[in-house]
């Protein structure tokens, strides 16, 4: 799993929080179940992670997102 900047479908389930609109696919969200968002700041690993109630594999939570608008 991971965030990256996407146009949201009519069928995408959203969240808008602090004025970011965050978007998954029903299909996902199924897969996955409850997703968590957190901040990393440690050396060597910046940027957000995501973690799911429903692990995808054996690394997950392990990758960092780094967004840059």
């Amino acid at each position: 799993m991971c965030l990256r900047v996407d146009a949201a479908f009519d069928s995408d389930l959203t969240l808008e929080l602090d004025g970011l609109t965050f978007v998954i696919s029903p299909e996902i969200s199924e897969l996955v179940g409850e997703v968590t968002i957190s901040y990393e700041d440690q050396i060597g690993k910046k940027g957000f992670m995501m973690t799911s109630s429903k692990p995808v594999g054996e690394w997950d939570g392990f990758g960092i997102s780094d967004i840059k608008i």
